[in-house]
Parts: C-alpha cells; sequence; structure tokens
C-alpha cells in the first residue's frame, strides 16, 4: 500500500450496501488504477450494520510539498484553494481541466461506473 493514503466513508442505504457486491468493489479498485486522470481507489469495503460503504485511496498533492506528504501538516491541493489563491484562473487552464475531467468520467462511463458527485 502506498504511504500516502486517505479514508472516506459515505452513508448509504442498507440495501444499496448490500448491492455492492466484491466484483464491483473489484471494478472499482481496478477501474480507478486504469486511467491518469482519476485517484487510485485502494480498497472499498463496506459496513452493513453501521449502514456505510468506505473507500481508501491515494492522498491527493499537498497544496505546498505536492507528492512529499507529512501527515503532520498535509493540506490538499485543491481547485478551490487554487482559485483563492490566484484569483481566477486561465481559461486554457479551465479548458484544460475540463477536457481532462470529462475523459475520466467518460472512462468511468465506459467501466459501467458512475461518479454520483457529478
Amino acid at each position: 500500500m502506498p504511504s500516502r493514503a486517505a479514508f472516506s466513508s459515505m452513508a448509504c442505504p442498507s440495501a444499496m450496501s448490500l448491492r455492492l457486491r466484491p466484483r464491483c468493489q473489484n471494478r472499482i479498485v481496478s477501474s480507478s488504477r486504469s486511467h491518469p486522470g482519476l485517484v487510485a481507489i485502494l480498497q472499498v469495503g463496506r459496513r452493513d450494520a453501521e449502514g456505510f460503504i468506505y473507500y481508501v485511496m491515494e492522498a491527493a498533492d499537498d497544496e505546498t510539498t505536492a507528492d512529499r506528504i507529512s501527515p503532520d501538516t498535509y493540506s490538499p491541493r485543491t481547485l478551490a484553494k487554487e482559485i483563492r489563491r490566484q484569483g481566477h484562473l486561465p481559461v486554457a487552464e479551465c479548458l484544460k481541466i475540463g477536457l481532462e475531467l470529462t475523459a475520466a468520467l467518460e472512462f468511468l462511463h465506459h467501466q459501467q461506473l458512475i461518479h454520483r458527485d457529478i
């Protein structure tokens, strides 16, 4: 397992959690590692009794140290922080980000996966 990892979970109805079978879990993990525009999902699991699924993914770059992650000072680099820092993004950068995002989403759709936060 890489030294850079982040944990997240989401609440969901137990019926939804029960549908997250091992085959689907494996597809999520393998697909995330097959496209440069996706964050690698390292593990997906479920806790039916508590009503949530969880996933462990690679951590995003730190806003000041890039890929050198220190857990004590880690602050992820995000688009919102970049916009606050620069004031706005140049049009060319917006187009580049938009095209990269749509390519990653298209890849997910071809894998019959949907990113529900979009």
